[in-house]
């Protein structure tokens, strides 16, 4: 029997299992090149049947690496995996012969002129993410610009389930506290077997609340590869009650936080940091531009935005941005900028060291001067306020 990208496995024994419709979609393999099987006997043979079609492809393809033998009785949902397909040379024809596939690294090492880069972010993005729970993060994944840019090969993320590396049958990542106390602790010895297994991008994060508060200057960092290995980083999710303090001592580089609140696990706060970071990466979002005009960019919120129609319920568009005067449009924008992050995030005026005299002026020029509280003896520019 074959199959082919979209198709369902069928077969005496695949259709007796309870139930596992099991195709091509479900891992993923959006492009693979049809493979001939053969059905074992028996339901685990089945099982094993489809999981070598599908590992053949995953190999052939040379987007990641499958365990030999795995737990069957956690499949398919351990295996929901989304990885970027090239056609299998297999399969003949000139097209699939001159696949290559495009590994992080072989990104990495093609020419300059053949990715595409903005200022010294480069395109080839890795992030492993880990987890005790892989079905939350797998769909946010696989979803908006940044689904598209996986399937693209802009970024890669790669999200391992922890309870592969375990080695007892329950497969427990967890375990109670030393000294007594509710809740349980994440165990060390998944978490390093995991992550020596897979040797994952550095630096390696822990996401939790002691960490260094994550935000739009980090993201950046993170995205150009400073101060770590220049191809990505990664993520550690904690769960329950915490992880064990030897994870932190002698494993992670550091731990990131996302803010002063409490979260049943890290997943939610892992996405909000892939999403932050691989949106700079060239080629995730449509305009590049939009990632130097934004929120927090020069320590400002963004200036307000609207689009048609001009006039909703009697609530117009500002003339100024019908005008068509492009440098005043600017101005204007800067001046909104200003006006609105004094009057709601006035900690951000006060960590960039308030606002210079051109700024008031701009601001004066669009009659914001008197809406918003201006900062005590704000400093004017060094240049403007020294003497000739």
């Amino acid at each position: 029997m074959s199959y082919s990208p979209g198709e369902r496995l069928t077969g005496p024994d695949v259709l007796g299992m309870n139930p596992l419709p099991f195709d091509v979609r479900m891992a993923g393999l959006t492009s693979v090149a049809p493979v001939s099987w053969q059905p074992l006997s028996g339901r685990d043979g089945a099982i094993r049947s489809v999981y070598c079609v599908l590992r053949r492809a995953l190999v052939a393809n040379a987007v990641m690496t499958v365990p030999d033998a795995p737990d069957f009785t956690s499949w398919p949902s351990s295996y929901h995996v989304k990885p970027r397909m090239t056609p299998c040379a297999e399969a003949g024809g000139a097209a699939a012969r001159s696949a290559v596939a495009r590994t992080p690294s072989a990104i990495a090492d093609e020419p300059s002129r053949n990715r595409r880069t903005t200022g010294d972010i480069v395109a080839a993005m890795e992030i492993h993410v880990f987890t005790v729970l892989p079905q939350i993060l797998e769909p946010a994944l696989a979803g908006g610009l940044l689904g598209k840019a996986r399937e693209r090969g802009v970024v890669t993320v790669v999200v391992h389930d922890l309870r592969h590396h375990t080695t007892d049958r329950h497969r427990s990542v967890d375990d109670t506290p030393f000294g007594g106390g509710a809740g349980m602790v994440l165990a060390p010895d998944p978490i390093f077997r995991a992550v020596e297994a897979v040797q994952p991008p550095r630096p390696l994060f822990l996401l939790g609340p002691g960490g260094r508060r994550f935000d739009q200057a980090m993201a950046r960092e993170l995205a150009t590869g400073a101060g770590g290995e220049g191809r990505g980083f990664s993520l550690l999710c904690g769960r329950y009650e915490g992880v064990d303090q030897r994870v932190r001592d002698h494993l992670v580089d550091d731990e990131l936080s996302v803010g002063d609140y409490v979260l049943a696990g890290g997943e939610a706060a892992a996405f909000v940091v892939v999403e932050a970071v691989t949106r700079l990466a060239p080629g995730v979002m449509g305009n590049e531009a939009s990632a130097e005009d934004e929120s927090f960019v020069d320590g400002l919120l963004e200036y307000p935005q609207y689009t048609r129609p001009a006039d909703y319920r009697g609530w117009e568009v500002p003339e100024i941005l019908r005008s068509g005067d492009h440098g005043r449009v600017a101005r204007w924008r800067r001046a909104q900028a200003l006006a609105r992050t004094l009057a709601s995030r006035p900690d951000l005026i006060a960590q960039r060291g308030g606002i210079t005299a051109e700024e008031r002026r701009l601001l004066d020029e669009f009659d914001l001067g008197a809406r918003v509280p201006y900062p005590e003896e704000p400093p004017f520019d060094a240049q403007e306020s020294a003497a000739p």
